[in-house]
C-alpha cells in the first residue's frame, strides 16, 4: 500500500469503507487525493468498479490496434498504374503480314496485308519523310468486309484493318492521308487478303507486318 492511502486509512480509523484496498481502489484513492481539498475522507472516496476497469482496457486495446493500422496504412508503398492499352478496336491479329513499300509522299501507293481472321486487326503503319505521322487521314473508299480506322499511335500513322467476323477471301479501301499546310495528299490503295482463323501465311508472298516511309 502506497504512503499516502497508508495515511488516509490510518486518519480513517484503519477500517475502509469499501472493502480490501486493491490496486485499482489504490488508484482511485490517489486520484481523489490529488484532486481533495484536504476535508475529504476515505469513507467518501469510491473505488473503481470491475466494469470500469473493463471499459478502460476495451478502449486502450482498440486505440492500440487504430494506432497500428494507421502505422501500417500510412508505409504501405504506393502501387504503380497499370500501363493503359488502347481504348479502341480490337486487339493485333496474330497472323498479319503486310507487304515491304517505299511510301511515296503526295502521290498513290499500293499495298497488301495479308491476315488471317481471328477477331484482330492488320495494322498498315506509316510516317511522313521526317518520321513524324501523318495530321489527318480520310477512308473515300471503304472496305466492303471489314473497317480500318485511321489512328495516331506511338508517334506513327496506323491504318487498322479487320475483316467482319467469319469472313474469308479480299478486300480493298483506300486511305488518303494529309499534312496540314501543304496541298494535295498521299494515297494509299490497299488490297487484303482475308484468311480462315489458325491459318499460316503464304510461304512466298507477303512478309510480316512492316511500316511504309
Amino acid at each position: 500500500m502506497s504512503a499516502d492511502v497508508f495515511a488516509v486509512a490510518k486518519a480513517d480509523g484503519g477500517a475502509p469503507a469499501h472493502g480490501p484496498y486493491t490496486s485499482a481502489r489504490a488508484q482511485a484513492i490517489r486520484w481523489q487525493l490529488a484532486r481533495s481539498d484536504g476535508v475529504r475522507t476515505i469513507r467518501d472516496i469510491q473505488p473503481m468498479t470491475w466494469s470500469a476497469r473493463v471499459d478502460l482496457r476495451v478502449f486502450a486495446g482498440l486505440t492500440a490496434i487504430g494506432l497500428l493500422l494507421q502505422g501500417c496504412a500510412e508505409k504501405a508503398p504506393p502501387v504503380a498504374p497499370p500501363v493503359p492499352r488502347p481504348a479502341y478496336g480490337p486487339p493485333p491479329a496474330e497472323t498479319c503480314a503486310v507487304a515491304p513499300f517505299t511510301l511515296m509522299q503526295g502521290g498513290t501507293n499500293a499495298v497488301s496485308l495479308t491476315v488471317a481472321n481471328d477477331g484482330g486487326y492488320c495494322p498498315v503503319e506509316v510516317t511522313q519523310p521526317n518520321g513524324k505521322p501523318f495530321d489527318a487521314g480520310l477512308e473515300p473508299v471503304r472496305p466492303s468486309n471489314g473497317h480500318a480506322p485511321i489512328r495516331t499511335w506511338l508517334g506513327k500513322t496506323s491504318i487498322n484493318y479487320a475483316p467482319n467476323a467469319g469472313f474469308t477471301g479480299t478486300d480493298h479501301f483506300s486511305v488518303r492521308l494529309l499534312v496540314r499546310g501543304t496541298p494535295g495528299y498521299t494515297t494509299l490503295n490497299v488490297a487484303a487478303t482475308v484468311l480462315p482463323k489458325g491459318a499460316a501465311l503464304p510461304s512466298a508472298g507477303a512478309a510480316p507486318a512492316k511500316t511504309g516511309s
